[in-house]
């Protein structure tokens, strides 16, 4: 019944998702109307160099690719244009299912085809997942092309060259959807299972990913259209910090189990606590988590304590993915998702302003490393029911 209660709370989150995108604005807000200008290059300059060289945003042009055909053909108005993000959202969900179900990972407990849903559906419960899933905005086309990498890679057990190559072209067009899938790239060295097919298939995947990608990086001569405006190259170690403290609470969410290691060591524990004081006294900065939901309560006293609360979360998701590596390195697919996870994190601090959605790319390799420790006992359901009432709230307060 618990596995069934789960899925439940899971299609219900995606059903009030639809809810809230059907009911907000019929006009573009925040950075929608910037993207969707994009087409209108496309249309007028085709996929050229000027078209390119002329993109807005710091985001490459898969977002453009994806929603220029559905905005030209279907001809949907806002609302309803928003609910193609919510459609990617679900493709990615079952792409993720595809590679659960060839790597034969299900949560504890959970049997059924309830039980192989679960796992996917997770993605849809992360505090993260309403925004980028029901606005406009760059985050999902790249995840469904991730998760088509993913789901590609993970069926391809006998090292076939024509799926290395088809994954190769995903991860391609992800990483031209989100630059920082970069770290993909180097992260594979770890999924190799060391035989001569594999390391051949892994190479065509990447070589491909890096030629189609590296193509436009030259034409930009950067990481970034040329038209993007804040295209500073300063590192800002405290967006590391605000990932891996997102990532951190998102985990805690789905598998608080991970950190049962870390909380089994109590030097451990004390070390964390200054680590995180000392690192919010130093770099941090206060935080305002869901602006328009705390409106009226915030306080520069709790933006502190929020900035300390993430640095807690942060040094203990670290300590808990050092551990979880550690322990599961024989696990090939998982050892690679984890280093992902915090590549990826790593990789937002070279990001000019920070955003809780930045996470959400990575969340599928969070899954994957996680999916051993994901347990069905009488408080999932209600963890799943806060993640989902979070983001939906945060999506709520985009729209008012």
């Amino acid at each position: 019944m618990l596995v069934q209660l789960c899925v439940g709370l899971i299609a219900a989150s995606g059903a009030a998702l639809c809810w809230i995108v059907i009911r907000s604005p019929a006009t573009p807000i925040y950075d929608e109307g910037w993207y969707l200008k994009s087409i209108d290059l496309l249309w007028r300059d085709g996929f050229s160099l000027a078209f390119l060289r002329d993109l807005p945003g710091p985001a490459g042009p898969t977002f453009t690719l994806v929603y220029a055909p559905i905005v030209t053909w279907l001809s949907l108005p806002m609302p309803w244009l928003r609910l193609v993000s919510t459609g990617l959202l679900a493709i990615a969900v079952a792409l993720l299912g595809i590679s659960f179900a060839a790597l034969k990972t299900r949560p504890q407990g959970a049997k059924g085809p309830a039980g192989a849903v679960l796992l996917p559906g997770l993605l849809l419960i992360a505090p993260t997942a309403a925004v980028s899933g029901g606005m406009t905005l760059t985050e999902t086309p790249a995840l469904v092309f991730v998760t088509l990498f993913l789901a590609l890679t993970a069926i391809n057990r006998e090292h076939k060259m024509s799926l290395a190559l088809a994954a190769g072209l995903a991860l391609g067009i992800a990483i031209l959807g989100r630059q920082n899938y970069l770290v993909i790239l180097p992260c594979l060295i770890v999924l190799s299972d060391g035989t001569r097919p594999s390391i051949h298939a892994l190479a065509l995947g990447a070589v491909v990913a890096a030629l189609m990608s590296g193509a436009v990086f030259g034409i930009w001569g950067g990481l970034v259209p040329p038209m993007t405006a804040f295209s500073g190259r300063a590192i800002h170690p405290w967006h590391f910090v605000l990932s891996a403290g997102y990532l951190g609470i998102v985990a805690a969410l789905i598998a608080p189990a991970i950190y049962t290691p870390v909380h089994a060591r109590r030097w451990l524990v004390g070390s964390l606590i200054i680590a995180a004081l000392a690192i919010t006294a130093i770099i941090g900065e206060p935080v305002t988590p869901a602006r328009a939901v705390v409106a009226g309560i915030y306080s520069a006293t709790a933006g502190w304590l929020c900035a300390a609360g993430l640095s807690l979360s942060a040094v203990a998701f670290l300590a808990a993915m050092a551990l979880r590596l550690r322990t599961y390195w024989d696990d090939r697919f998982g050892r690679f998702a984890g280093l992902v996870t915090l590549a990826g994190a790593l990789s937002n601090a070279n990001i000019h302003q920070f955003s809780s959605r930045y996470i959400f790319v990575f969340l599928p390799f969070m899954l994957i490393n996680l999916a051993r420790s994901v347990t069905v006992n009488w408080h999932l359901p209600i963890r799943l029911a806060a993640g989902s009432l979070a983001g939906l709230a945060s999506l709520a307060s985009y729209f008012h």
